[in-house]
């Protein structure tokens, strides 16, 4: 063992390095269901961002005295990372939505109206909503982050909830209950997200994650909402919200183009040291 405040960037590369020429086996054996061949990972973005989060914890303990971070090992996911966030039309919203179950819609408008992950979906218990304000209550370890956060639902999604609240059938305390266990939470719902995506015809990369993602996109860049805001509603830090979710696209950004146009006529003389050329538009002297 060895104290926090003493690892290194070449330590943390070190360690890296060595996991990359590890084979990580199954944790089950073969005969088992789950098992799966042995393999190498591909990516460690991860292991970076867990170790980030457990020295952030140190910091905030006062274990170590300056806050530490280091940088992802596998800077092409950067890169890339714009690529992979998605953002739905919304026609294609309205074709999926056609293919969902009435409980897949109930979570559907929790993440695309309500920006909710979907582990904070499927893991909401009645506890924290009230059907009669609409505010949803989240605990630090209800989130993904770790912070709690409060917000109001849409009027759809409070319509939806307060339905699904009358017509239960047991008393279970989780708002989308396991279908096998009703005192345990839904785990996923990828296979009937999957099969709704086939039946809507939506191709390429398309996860559940990618609705709330539309949803940031689009209060951030078509209703001009303020970043704050949205970070503190949506439980997502600012600095995120520059990376991922404010996209440099020239869609998103062609308004900036007049924002600051000067009250120049366009056949204004332009002075070139001595001379003087006229600047006229599509001409090319």
């Amino acid at each position: 063992y060895r104290p926090v405040s003493s690892i290194t960037l070449v330590d943390f590369n070190e360690w890296i390095a060595k996991l990359r020429n590890k084979k990580f086996e199954s944790p089950v054996a073969p005969h088992v269901r789950g098992w799966q061949p042995a393999h190498y990972r591909k990516s460690f973005e991860h292991f970076a961002t867990h170790f980030n989060l457990l020295l952030h914890k140190a910091f905030e303990l006062g274990v170590t005295p300056r806050l530490m971070r280091f940088p992802n090992p596998d800077q092409a996911l950067i890169k890339t990372r714009k690529d992979r966030a998605r953002r739905f039309t919304d026609e294609e919203l309205l074709k999926i939505w056609d293919q969902l179950s009435e409980d897949l819609k109930d979570q559907f408008i929790l993440s695309a109206e309500c920006f909710m992950r979907k582990g904070e979906v499927l893991k909401l218990t009645w506890d924290r909503v009230d059907l009669s304000t609409g505010v949803i209550t989240l605990r630090p370890e209800d989130t993904k982050t770790g912070q709690g956060r409060s917000f109001n639902v849409s009027q759809i999604a409070l319509e939806r909830l307060r339905r699904r609240f009358n017509q239960r059938k047991n008393d279970s305390p989780f708002v989308f209950p396991s279908r096998t266990d009703s005192m345990k939470p839904r785990t996923n719902n990828q296979t009937s997200w999957v099969n709704a995506l086939k039946r809507a015809g939506i191709a390429g990369r398309a996860t559940w994650h990618h609705l709330r993602h539309t949803a940031l996109s689009k209060a951030l860049l078509e209703k001009h909402e303020n970043s704050l805001l949205v970070s503190c509603y949506a439980g997502v830090s600012m600095k995120t919200i520059e990376d991922v979710y404010l996209h440099d696209r020239p869609s998103d950004t062609a308004s900036v183009a007049t924002s600051a146009t000067l009250l120049f006529p366009v056949n204004t003389p332009i002075k070139s040291g001595k001379r003087e050329v006229a600047h006229t538009a599509g001409k090319g002297k």
